[in-house]
């Protein structure tokens, strides 16, 4: 009989939402594999991730890297400890936004899509400008929130202010108020590193295939709700595109934001994949 090489096989599952990590799935999906065939088979586990719940553990898992913890807020501002990663480098922050915003963590009460913000996210991505980081990757996923990243930015100290220069409500809820953007106190590394977003789908920001219609009821959005938020998604987007940065005494822009990072060259709201997943990212990014 001719040689036969005990064979390769690779898994790579993604989690299954609310019964085992992608990790758990690789590991039980490796104990079938080496009972069907045999114990000589090479097998490689490759937990794999969308974005989402998981994405931290699975990059960490890759890079061989220790989750790191920090102190940080759920959406509804109560305190917590959060799970965040740094490549091996030293460059790269990793933030599943779900450790600052995430559904599970506020399910011990009745939701509150309107009140509940990123700013926890925010807490995290400040933690991770003061220790240095040149990008940070923002993994958007199992949000209780539809605030279009503003609770984010306000932890990085960007105010919303209504007409009357007054700070706006926290939370979706606030964002129909919005008027003007102060960025005078935006931390001064924000704008200097690296931002991705990791998401998975590609709805608008507003409309009936927006973040507030599709993944608002989700988060206890009722149809009233997701008017409001839709609509005050929709204003957001209009500020922000007419956003202009502060202008310094030589008559330079300012270095605080500049315009391509924090407006768009089309209105958000018609552009696929901008703000679909709740609006985490900064100025309207993204999250489940």
């Amino acid at each position: 009989m001719p040689n036969s090489r005990p064979p390769l096989i690779v898994v790579a599952p993604d989690s299954f939402k609310g019964s085992i990590s992608a990790a758990g799935a690789a590991a039980a999906m490796a104990r079938g594999a080496r009972f069907a065939f045999g114990a000589d088979a090479r097998i490689i586990e490759i937990p794999m991730a969308d974005g989402g719940e998981g994405t931290l553990d699975a990059l960490l898992a890759a890079w061989r890297c220790p989750p790191l913890f920090t102190a940080a807020t759920d959406a509804l501002g109560r305190p917590k400890t959060a799970r965040y990663g740094v490549s091996a480098d030293g460059l790269t922050g990793i933030i599943e936004a779900a450790e600052g915003n995430g559904l599970p963590d506020v399910l011990d009460v009745p939701l509150q899509p309107l009140r509940a913000d990123s700013y926890g996210v925010g807490t995290i991505a400040g933690h991770l400008l003061d220790e240095g980081v040149e990008e940070i990757l923002l993994c958007i996923g199992g949000s209780a929130s539809t605030d279009g990243g503003t609770g984010l930015l306000s932890a990085l100290g960007v105010r919303f202010l209504d007409a009357t220069g007054n700070p706006v409500a926290p939370g979706g809820v606030g964002l129909g108020a919005i008027h003007t953007v102060d960025v005078s106190g935006l931390h001064p590394r924000a704008a200097a590193v690296k931002w991705r977003v990791a998401v998975d789908v590609a709805n608008p920001l507003c409309g009936e295939q927006g973040a507030a219609a599709v993944f608002g009821p989700q988060k206890g959005a009722g149809p009233e709700d997701v008017k409001l938020l839709d609509a005050g998604l929709a204003n957001l987007a209009r500020v922000l595109t007419d956003f202009r940065p502060p202008v310094e005494s030589n008559g330079r822009p300012g270095t605080y934001l500049t315009a391509p990072r924090f407006r768009c060259s089309r209105r958000p709201a018609a552009v696929p994949g901008r703000a679909a997943r709740s609006g985490n990212g900064p100025g309207g990014g993204t999250g489940e």
